[in-house]
């Protein structure tokens, strides 16, 4: 038992964090260290409807659901076949 109570000494770190919650590639040199991702013409937003947040390339905000569902809207019942 580590002087917190815990098992801190099991830990092997001394400072009582898991070596699993820092950086995974601490190890590796900076050249073999993978950089931000770049997401091209994406571009990040929240749906206006049901505040979804999402990466898109469409020029509308509305999520793919809400599109839909707003499509299906416009639609009169009756001339839907079965």
């Amino acid at each position: 038992m580590g002087p917190t109570g815990g098992d801190d000494d099991r830990l092997g770190n001394g400072d009582g964090l898991c070596s699993c919650v820092g950086d995974p590639f601490s190890a590796l040199p900076p050249e073999l260290r993978h950089g931000p991702q770049n997401k091209g013409s994406l571009r990040h937003v929240e749906c206006p409807s049901c505040g979804k947040e999402y990466w898109t390339n469409r020029e509308t905000d509305l999520c793919i659901n809400c599109e839909k569902v707003s499509a299906r809207g416009h639609r009169p019942q009756e001339s839907r076949r079965r």
